[in-house]
């Protein structure tokens, strides 16, 4: 694991370029416009042809591969306000500490993983 964060921090220094600023506050947009349109489609069309679904993914529907991390957990208007207030206080503070660099590595390996046991499992 020390390995790891060595190859990490010396990635993060040597690409200071690849972080992307205020990360979380497009992902915050981004789910707040898939929010909005699941609001608007009772019929769950939306949710469904965003969310990570491995044998749609297998079919040709790789945009599902991004899109899954725009669906919100939940459609009741104060659980999405707690979730997307505590999303990005906890990714804004990260992003603080580490810098924009290490947290855009830290979060996409996050997705990388959650896509890699989403399509195992």
């Amino acid at each position: 694991m020390k390995a790891f964060m060595r190859w990490v921090e010396r990635y993060c220094v040597r690409h200071p370029r690849f972080g992307v600023e205020n990360l979380m506050r497009y992902l915050i947009i981004g789910n707040a416009v898939v929010w909005l349109l699941t609001l608007m489609d009772r019929t769950g069309t939306v949710r469904y042809f965003l969310a990570l679904n491995p044998q749609m993914i297998l079919r040709g529907q790789i945009w599902r591969l991004v899109t899954f991390i725009f669906v919100p957990l939940n459609e009741n208007l104060l659980w999405f306000l707690f979730s997307v207030l505590l999303y990005y206080s906890i990714g804004r503070s990260l992003e603080q500490s580490w810098g924009a660099t290490k947290f855009t590595v830290y979060y996409f390996l996050g997705v990388i993983l959650t896509i890699v046991y989403g399509l195992i499992m």
